[in-house]
């Protein structure tokens, strides 16, 4: 998307803890970690904008971040699939983001 724009940039991976807290919900993860990247990869390019995401999905309230192993690819691709079928926008954070079903997919 940036290269379509006519951007130049660079990647810088922010290498930080992206572990989900007890009890932590799905937008404050996002919010956190994103804003943790940005922070990290900022005071390595002073005199650039830093642009940082995360992506994750909100199973019914729990928080399926970055896949740590096969299991959790499993979930990924099972709720992804899930997303896809609503025919819903995905990646919207906002607080009025739509809730997708679990689909029988399960955080857990």
């Amino acid at each position: 998307m940036l290269l379509g724009l006519g951007l130049e940039f660079i990647v810088d991976p922010a290498d930080i803890d992206e572990g989900v807290h007890p009890s932590e919900a799905p937008l404050a993860y996002v919010r956190r970690v994103a804003s943790s990247k940005a922070t990290t990869v900022a005071a390595r390019h002073l005199s650039s904008v830093v642009l940082a995401a995360d992506t994750t999905i909100d199973l019914d309230g729990a928080v399926l971040a970055k896949p740590a192993d096969t299991t959790d690819t499993g979930r990924w691709t099972q709720a992804n699939s899930c997303i896809a079928g609503c025919g819903s926008p995905i990646g919207d954070t906002s607080p009025s983001a739509t809730k997708f079903p679990s689909c029988g997919a399960s955080p857990n």
